[in-house]
């Protein structure tokens, strides 16, 4: 399979409330996602990756 059919594939294959969402304003980052807080570390987890990629301190999220 080709690149680009893999990426269709893959594309074709997201499920309802497997997305995220990013707000930036006001001072606040606030992060929407599908999944539910299930004691899986979501919070910890989704917030670190918003500290590395956009370069924010923990308290604006």
């Amino acid at each position: 399979m080709s690149s680009k059919g893999m990426k269709n594939a893959c594309e074709s294959r997201t499920s309802p409330g497997e997305e995220a969402k990013v707000r930036i304003g006001k001072g606040k980052v606030e992060v929407i996602t599908g999944s539910g807080h299930h004691g899986q570390a979501y919070l910890s987890s989704f917030s670190k990756l918003v500290i590395e990629e956009l370069g924010v301190s923990e308290n604006v999220i």
